[in-house]
């Protein structure tokens, strides 16, 4: 539960001023390597208030990259980039998708900022568990708290919040010398964007929202709605694709008859470690499994898996199911700030989580299991709701161009379509057959390239992500029938 904790384990100032021609920051900043970036960076620490109501008590340092442009014109507004989660540190999450950043990094400065909380900027970070079956153990996300808890005492949690890290890039693009900033936010980071640009108007020149997370979307009370969507439109793929439906002629009902096997009686798993090769013995239970099933459909080549992966488990071989989740789960806990993402949840979602939310889990396969277990861990966690978070998103008048993929199964279209309707001139864009977040996929950076270089969302040629085909269903272990 805490892999899949970790994978969840990112005014229209049309005559706005430009960015300042010379950027000196007013914090050191020093030459640095940035995973990823295939030039130097320049990386340095902006020493911030942690409770902005005591600026001269207790101060925090945030961990600041920036990418110079190589050829960057004197009005190319800098790009924010912020990461996901809540939990995820910038300077770590981009490093998969700054090769496919290159060319909007040659117009602009790139810069990347470890929400407070997060990788170098203060880190609520937990010790990560090396048991391989504790993933898959009812109420371990409780229980990984209670852990969590006991290491981070003594922090003034309730200052890990979104509006404290929108209102620190203020500080960080103030520091900097930018007199504007383009935001691209991934998953909690559109939240992020999008509660900056809500209290900071005169410096938000553009967004770019991938995968929408408002603050509508209540983190926790849909992901078993969504997720059953993303799932049925998969398979509904699978039974459209000839190889996949005469290899796997009915999934669903091979998927729905393994779970009421489960729900009987839980399965004994004998597997070996897929990183150590040591033997480990799982008690697979159904509701664990389910989500563990759930996080494959985050992204198409793994969601590319699924019809085949539920026909091992139901034939009792889990070894390569196990080895997905475990791929899915070990660099999520490394990467992810456990503590970090149970303080912004525990303020601002999980009180507001329903229970006609919780009626409407149960109606999935996937249940109400996640919201059990998050309810669980907040108990735990020592901070209050946050009665100033916003329910609403913000009606901005900022240039937005908005990205989903059509079987995302966390922030799916209609996230997207929610937002739009809120910010006057935005567009949305669907990957139809892509999961969540698609920021580096197909054409879409260089639909942002134009996009970041002043071209109106309107009037991007997104007919390229027409062809932005979902990889083949695997038939067997081979892969997929060429």
């Amino acid at each position: 539960m805490r892999r899949t904790a970790s994978v969840l384990a990112a005014g229209f100032w049309a005559a706005c001023t430009p960015a300042r021609d010379e950027h000196r920051a007013t914090f050191a900043l020093a030459p640095c390597e940035l995973p990823g970036a295939g030039r130097p960076g320049e990386c340095g620490t902006l020493e911030v208030p942690l409770d902005p109501a005591h600026a001269d008590g207790e101060r925090l340092g945030l961990r600041v990259a920036v990418l110079r442009a190589p050829r960057r014109e004197p009005d190319a507004t800098p790009l924010f980039l912020l990461a996901g989660g809540p939990g995820q540190a910038a300077t770590e999450a981009f490093a998969a998708m700054l090769p496919a950043f290159a060319g909007i990094a040659n117009d602009r400065d790139l810069v990347l900022v470890d929400q407070r909380g997060t990788g170098r900027s203060a880190p609520l970070d937990c010790q990560a568990s090396d048991d391989l079956a504790e993933g898959f153990r009812e109420g371990e996300l409780r229980a990984a708290a209670v852990r969590c808890k006991a290491s981070i005492d003594g922090r003034d949690l309730s200052q890990f919040s979104t509006e404290r890290a929108a209102d620190d890039l203020e500080r960080v693009r103030a520091a900097l010398g930018y007199e504007g900033i383009a935001l691209y936010g991934v998953s909690y980071g559109t939240r992020l964007a999008l509660r900056y640009a809500e209290r900071h108007p005169g410096h938000a020149r553009r967004l770019v929202l991938d995968g929408v997370a408002p603050p509508e979307l209540v983190l926790g009370a849909s992901f078993a709605k969504d997720s059953q969507a993303s799932l049925d439109g998969l398979l509904a793929a699978c039974a459209a694709d000839e190889s996949c439906r005469a290899a796997f002629p009915d999934a669903r009902r091979t998927l729905d008859a393994h779970l009421e096997r489960l729900e009987e009686a839980p399965a004994n798993v004998e597997a070996l470690h897929p990183r150590t090769g040591e033997p480990v013995h799982i008690t697979m239970h159904r509701d664990p499994f389910a989500v563990a099933l759930r996080g494959l459909l985050y992204a198409p080549e793994l969601a590319a898996l699924v019809p085949l992966t539920i026909f091992e488990v139901s034939k009792g071989r889990y070894g390569a199911f196990i080895a997905q989740a475990a791929a899915l789960g070990e660099p999520a806990q490394e990467e992810m700030s456990f503590g970090l993402f149970l303080s912004v949840v525990c303020a601002e979602d999980v009180p507001r989580i329903e229970d006609a939310a919780v009626a409407e889990s149960k109606a999935t396969l996937f249940g109400d299991a996640l919201i059990r277990e998050l309810r669980g861990a907040c108990e735990a966690w020592p901070v209050a709701r946050l009665a100033s978070a916003p329910a609403v998103t913000p009606e901005l008048l900022v240039p937005t161009l908005i990205l989903s993929g059509g079987l995302d199964p966390v922030t799916p279209p209609r996230w997207g379509e929610l937002v739009a309707a809120r910010i006057a001139g935005s567009r949305h864009l669907v990957a139809t057959d892509a999961g969540h977040g698609i920021g580096s996929r197909s054409c879409v950076p260089k639909l942002m390239r134009a996009f970041l270089g002043g071209e109106p969302a309107s009037g991007l040629d997104a007919a390229c992500l027409r062809g932005d085909i979902r990889p083949p269903f695997f038939i067997d272990r081979a892969g997929p029938r060429q």
